[in-house]
């Protein structure tokens, strides 16, 4: 009867610091992956046509036992899971936005396989990498200034809340928290309907999420929440909230140029029913600590800030809540929902010189004032 033997070996640099366990003897011949180490965590759409989001992950292996834990952003769920021979699947429990389940394998290189979850499905693989310095994961970000078109006809545009305000809900990063990091656009009275208010892309990309809105009409192309992945600045995704979608754009993959329309925005709820105030957008970062915010002025060119100007604006400052101001004069929160209300100013309200925002009809002039044909409510 022959003795069994076990033998670890740690092939460097060769097989990319994988650990192999291979087992001889009764039922034997069989080789076991390990996952444990440092990885970068990559998710790709069902063709993997295109990437969406990286992380730095880090698995721990006890066993057949598996923790992945987002190594530097405390706000992702851990997974836990399993690994048999060179198989190993992991779950994540985001909680009321439902569980992302990954099932994979080591391929001769690394570990890859398919995902699913309550939004889309796709691919994941994992890259190699090393144990990384989480301290420097809140730095400030320098962001590049590329975006020449705007998202939308800022004529029709009356004033446009402040990144880090107090309005909507928490919308906030792994480094900060209770605090709204994006920019809500209110219209002028006359036109809070739908189909009235051009939503088109801000950059050259890819259509990376079509998801519904939590909060109001569902339908097809009706009220979607759409990230488009930056083709130029591949970390750089916008996120449009509630928009009615062109039969053209309802398409996850499709690759847009700046200034393509996608739709208009979702004014009005049938369902509710209730009219909208505003509509917004979001930047997100990818970085290898994780996702962070940053204000859509931020990557403006100045040509296109020019707009802005020309509207009574002075800086991209204009339009920002620094961290420390808002940490100053603090939100508190229950889940996202704002509790309380802010204590600082947390909208500019645009210069009507140079909008288009014309009055409809006589009766919106009537029960608002008029100046320059602009409706002021």
């Amino acid at each position: 009867m022959k003795k069994c033997l076990t033998v670890i070996l740690l092939i460097l640099s060769i097989l990319s610091g994988i650990a192999f366990v291979y087992s001889c003897g009764d039922g034997g011949n069989k080789s076991d992956v390990s996952a444990e180490g440092y990885w970068i965590f990559h998710l790709m759409d069902e063709d993997a046509s295109f990437e969406f989001f990286y992380s730095h992950l880090t698995v721990t292996q006890t066993g057949s036992n598996l923790t992945a834990e987002f190594s530097c952003d405390g706000s992702m769920p851990v997974g836990y899971g399993t690994a048999d021979g060179n198989d190993i699947n992991l779950t994540f429990d985001f909680g009321s936005d439902g569980m992302a389940v990954m099932a994979g394998s080591y391929d001769g290189s690394t570990f890859s396989g398919t995902f699913t979850s309550s939004f889309y499905n796709g691919q994941w693989y994992f890259e190699e990498s090393v144990e990384i310095d989480c301290s420097a994961s809140c730095d400030p970000i320098s962001p590049e200034k590329f975006v020449d078109e705007d998202f939308t006809d800022l004529g029709k545009v009356r004033e446009i809340s402040l990144f880090r305000s107090g309005e909507g809900h928490d919308y906030s990063d792994f480094c900060e928290s209770c605090r709204s990091m994006k920019h809500y656009f209110a219209p002028y009275s006359g036109y809070v309907f739908n189909d009235t208010i051009e939503i088109y892309s801000p950059v050259d990309g890819t259509i990376t999420a079509i998801n519904t809105e939590m909060h109001g009409d569902t339908g097809s192309g009706i009220n979607k929440q759409v990230h488009i992945r930056s083709t130029d600045f591949m970390d750089y995704t916008f996120v449009l909230f509630h928009m009615d979608l062109t039969p053209e754009a309802n398409s996850l993959g499709k690759a847009v140029q700046a200034g393509d329309l996608l739709g208009h925005a979702h004014m009005y709820n049938s369902s509710i029913p209730e009219y909208s105030h505003d509509f917004d957008i979001a930047v997100s970062v990818s970085t290898i600590y994780g996702q962070r915010y940053i204000s859509y002025f931020e990557v403006m060119t100045d040509t296109l800030f020019a707009d802005y100007e020309a509207r009574g604006a002075v800086a991209a400052t204009n339009f920002v809540i620094t961290s420390s101001q808002r940490d100053a004069a603090p939100m508190t929160c229950d889940g996202e929902t704002f509790t309380n209300t802010s204590s600082l100013n947390d909208w500019f309200v645009l210069d009507p010189k140079g909008a288009g925002a014309n009055c409809v009809n006589s009766e919106e002039c009537t029960s608002n004032s008029c100046s320059e044909n602009i409706c002021i409510p």
